[in-house]
């Protein structure tokens, strides 16, 4: 799926972005009218509501306005995205990193994670850079940043499944 992904972002940027936000908007809408529904059950009950409301009419707000406005609504969200992701790859490339140097103590020779973590720490560096100093140009760069980063995460996997395979008695010699 990864590798489907990377594809479709690299080639199709924009529709990416777009594609995310408007997926965002469906969950935020689905995910407050459930919150809504389960806040009345618990209201019913005597329960704890109230935050749970709130929540679920935010979130059924949010999906309205991506809904009403999907270019604005894309904008923001890549912006917001945009930071979240360098922060979350940069936090996913340290704990691959230390994954890492844990798994080379069950196999011996094994970097591809180690790899993997290193992209991932140089790829939240660059997003981060790009959104603070050419916001604009982060903006339209975000689709392929987001499929170079997929890309390269699929092959490291791929390899390090491989690799794992080698080692693991069940599954040697198995088409998984």
């Amino acid at each position: 799926m990864a590798l489907i992904f990377a594809l479709l972002a690299f080639f199709m940027p924009v529709t990416a972005i777009f594609a995310l936000t408007i997926v965002f908007g469906a969950f935020s809408f689905a995910d407050g009218i459930f919150a809504v529904v389960l806040s009345v059950r618990k209201m019913q009950k005597g329960k704890h509501w109230g935050w749970l409301l709130f929540s679920g009419i935010l979130g059924i707000l949010t999906g309205l306005v991506v809904f009403f406005y999907p270019l604005v609504s894309t904008v923001v969200l890549a912006a917001f995205l945009w930071a979240s992701i360098g922060i979350w790859s940069m936090l996913i490339g340290l704990m691959e990193f230390i994954s890492a140097f844990r798994l080379r103590r069950e196999i011996k020779g094994e970097v591809w994670l180690m790899l993997s973590g290193i992209f991932s720490i140089m790829l939240g560096f660059i997003i981060l850079w790009m959104f603070f100093n050419e916001p604009a140009s982060a903006l339209l760069l975000s689709g392929w940043v987001i499929g170079i980063n997929a890309l390269i995460s699929a092959v490291t996997y791929l390899l390090l499944g491989y690799r794992l395979k080698k080692h693991h008695p069940l599954l040697k010699g198995s088409a998984v």
